[in-house]
């Protein structure tokens, strides 16, 4: 049940028509031309069709404010109700800006969708000249979240009901036949008013159909930063769209580079920054150059003016708030970069990698390709060696290091059979599954584990199945209704899913996974973007458990290099919100020394920062006390966390444990206990406390909400039973000559049918009584009226016409029912 809180709420006025001139101010108001509407030359508003009906003429009474109906007002929070605002005024040319598009780039998880929809409606609705201010949007999204879209506005927040009776259609456009798409988009274009769903895939194959007929009003591109190379085919087709309305949700909208993030700015606002060449000569060159550890005062000094520069311009329509807002509605969180030390075999195996001749070659200046390859290649080892070999064919690189892996471990390629599976194989994966063995004995908690590299998924439900445990896998190959019903089970309380399998590429936007609370990220990726997207699917609106995030990283190797690439990318995306940007850590050169390894260091991160740490002042207040309840197997941390530092980078401000034994997670303190050096385990984890509702308060209201609708519900059941006692004891003369109710049975599969019961054309409410009661006959007969014999009693009919009176019962009360 939602909070009291969600229920009481202010009235949102978007926009108030000015106030009525007089004199000559007011003629040249009347005189001058009203502003574009929705199909006007110069807006993005919809082109009717040849034979479409003409629009009708603009009301003559003055235009009335525009507000968000109460709806959905009552479900939005205080920065959604900014973002909604914000939306509108951009949306509607009222920002200094030149331009109607915009970026809400708020964190996952903060209700871009809820936001959207809230401004979607109000438009499709409302105006400043009284008339609806757009009659055709277009949702581009990727294809696993086009149901998604759809049930939202027909389920949640809208309802069919609101949108049927103001004439909104809402179609829904994925994974269909070239015909069908043809009908709903023709559906679409010919329709006075509708939403179209589409997959960003399907709208790029039929762009063409989008050329005739009613246009778009309005667009909304979900999960935009698929629109982060503006020369790609998609990016083209929705950019020739003749809207200027536009609107992009992404949770990062810098992933790579400051390039892909103009892309999505001239998306948005075509030419606000000017030429791509223009924004790398003003903007690009300076910021990322005065980011570099050997830059000049000078150049520093140039590059923060530079980037000050860029987010007083993009300031105007990006709007980017973090989750540390959900603070108050969500439980607290617990992140953990685990840092694990790989196995005997892994290291050997490794060695051998790096001391090849194809390897040094490579190092030397191989072809960018084949460097490609081997990273990915190093990738697989480091998740586990089974991965470098397929039915006993060696990966590219370790052919002379196959040999390594135990015979058993080894498929038969002329057979086809699968061995066993070994997790202590693999340090990671060691790790892994003491910590599923240790949650699923002890808790009700379950996983969601993702990674990168489907063949690891394929070990992970190996894993799964050799333990027992009931789990699901989503990749690239679920069609959108499996993946549907694979969320549904998942988030289901009564489920038993233990551990649900992500692939982070096909799965990781938009995606709701409350149904776990503890997410462990296998394997990072090259763009940050994609883990935080992944990392966000389980902290969500929904979730009423404290949440665990692990984040495995190899040490001292390949995998913490990439992460440590990672923490540089995100120093970028201050850039979008005019934050401070810190100066980044790792020069060029150091991040492309991937091929080094850095053995016996338990953390090649931590060597890095640690000057850092120590001379970071410390911060007034933090989290004081662990989280978990006191345990004696819990040390010391080797560094306190400082203050309440963010997620992504101040890597420096977090929690440093030398072991996992200090860390506030009994769970992943349990499971290195079984860690051996042949196995590889925990050498360091760094972790970060993030603030979060009181879980103990919010339990007592819980618990207390339970209560009260125990007592709610106990008064409701005393009064039906008392109606129930009435009404038995009423004689009505047209029934009183009806037999007494025969007692209640047990009814089959526990169900009852509480429906009253019609005999004679009167209602006799006979209470819960059992199907079975009454029988496949229905309602007792009445008895005999009394007569001259009738105190003589009859013989007790034959078997045969006692069958034959059943059969003739059946046979009327079939007819009854046709």
């Amino acid at each position: 049940m939602p909070a009291e809180e969600e229920y009481t709420f202010e009235e949102l006025v978007l926009w108030r028509p000015p106030e009525p001139e007089t004199g000559e101010s007011a003629a040249a108001a009347a005189a001058s031309p009203p502003a574009p509407a929705d199909g006007a030359e110069g807006s993005d508003a919809a082109v009717p069709a040849p034979d479409a009906p003409a629009a009708p003429a603009a009301p003559e009474t003055p235009a009335t404010a525009v507000s968000v109906d109460g709806f959905l007002c009552r479900w939005l929070r205080e920065h959604q109700r900014e973002g909604v605002q914000f939306l509108f005024d951009c949306c509607m040319g009222l920002r200094d800006f030149d331009g109607m598009g915009c970026i809400l780039a708020d964190d996952m998880g903060l209700g871009k969708t809820l936001q959207s929809i809230a401004i979607l409606w109000t438009l499709m609705t409302q105006g400043m000249d009284g008339r609806p201010a757009v009659t055709h949007t277009i949702v581009a999204c990727p294809v696993s979240l086009v149901t998604n879209w759809e049930s939202e506005l027909n389920t949640k927040w809208i309802k069919e009901a609101r949108l049927r009776a103001k004439g909104i259609q809402v179609i829904a456009v994925a994974e269909a036949k070239k015909e069908d798409v043809l009908k709903m988009v023709r559906r679409f274009t010919t329709s006075p008013s509708a939403v179209l769903i589409i997959s960003y895939e399907t709208f790029r194959i039929h762009q063409k159909l989008f050329k005739k007929g009613q246009q778009c009003g309005l667009l909304i591109c979900d999960e935009a930063h698929r629109l982060k190379n503006k020369d790609t085919k998609t990016a083209q087709a929705l950019a020739s769209l003749p809207t200027r309305k536009r609107i992009l949700l992404s949770g990062t909208p810098i992933q790579n580079a400051l390039d892909e993030f103009y892309s999505m700015v001239h998306f948005a606002n075509p030419d606000l920054l000017g030429s791509e060449k223009d924004f790398c000569r003003q903007y690009q060159r300076p910021i990322l150059r005065g980011r570099e550890p050997d830059a000049t005062d000078k150049e520093r000094e140039r590059g923060e003016t530079k980037s000050s520069e860029l987010g007083k311009i993009v300031n105007q329509f990006i709007l980017r708030r973090t989750n540390t807002l959900l603070s108050k509605h969500l439980p607290p969180k617990l992140v953990c970069v685990v840092c694990c030390s790989m196995s005997q075999l892994q290291t050997q195996m490794y060695r051998q990698f790096l001391d090849s001749k194809a390897t040094r070659l490579l190092v030397n200046g191989g072809k960018q390709s084949m460097v490609l390859e081997s990273i990915n290649s190093l990738r697989k080892l480091i998740n586990h060696p089974l991965l470098v070999s397929e039915k006993g064919k060696a990966s590219k690189g370790f052919e002379d290091a196959i040999h390594l892996l135990p015979d058993e471990t080894i498929s038969d390629r002329r057979s086809g059979s699968r061995p066993v599976f070994d997790p202590s194989l693999g340090g990671k994966f060691s790790v892994l599954h003491q910590l599923l063995r240790y949650v699923k004995a002890t808790s009700s908690d379950r996983f969601v584990l993702v990674s990168n590299f489907t063949s690891t998924l394929e070990l992970m439900e190996r894993m799964c199945m050799q333990e027992g445990w009931k789990s699901c896998r989503l990749d690239g190959s679920c069609s959108i209704k499996k993946r549907t019903q694979m969320v549904e089970e998942f988030n289901d309380p009564r489920g038993g899913l233990f551990c649900f399998l992500l692939s982070s590429k096909a799965g990781g936007c938009g995606l709701n996974l409350i149904g776990g609370n503890r997410l462990v990220m296998f394997d990072p990726d090259w763009n940050p973007a994609n883990d935080k997207q992944a990392a966000a699917r389980v902290w969500r609106d929904g979730q009423k458990k404290r949440v665990f995030i692990y984040r495995m990283i190899a040490a001292s190797c390949i995998e913490e290099k990439i992460f440590e690439r990672q923490l540089s990318k995100e120093g970028l995306s201050g850039i979008a919100t005019n934050e401070d940007v810190e100066v980044s850590t790792f020069s060029s050169s150091q991040l492309r020394d991937l091929f080094s390894y850095h053995e016996g260091v338990p953390s090649h991160l931590y060597d890095k920062i640690k000057d850092d740490a120590d001379a970071a002042e410390r911060a007034p207040d933090g989290p004081a006390n662990s989280l978990d309840e006191p345990s004696p197997s819990q040390e010391a941390p080797l560094r306190q966390q400082n203050g309440w530092p963010k997620e992504t980078g101040d890597m420096h401000l977090w929690a440093h444990h030398s072991t996992a034994s200090s860390v506030d997670d009994e769970a992943l303190r349990r499971a290195t206990r079984h860690s051996s050096e042949e196995s590889g385990g925990v050498s360091f984890v760094f972790s970060l406390h993030v603030k979060g509702k009181d879980l103990k308060k919010a339990r007592a209201e819980e618990e207390e909400e339970r209560r009260r609708q125990a007592v709610e519900d106990a008064e409701l059941a005393a009064k039906e039973k008392e109606a129930r006692r009435l009404q038995s004891s009423a004689t009505p003369s047209s029934s009183s000559s009806l037999p007494p109710l025969p007692p209640p049975a047990t009814a089959l599969g526990g169900k009852e049918n509480s429906q009253p019961v019609t005999l004679g054309g009167s209602k006799l409410a006979f209470g819960k009584r059992p199907l079975h009661a009454l029988g496949r006959r229905g309602p007792a007969l009445p008895a005999p009226k009394a007569g001259p014999g009738a105190a003589k009693q009859r013989a007790p009919p034959s078997k045969a016409k006692a069958k034959q009176r059943r059969r003739a019962v059946d046979s009327d009360e079939e007819s009854e029912e046709e």
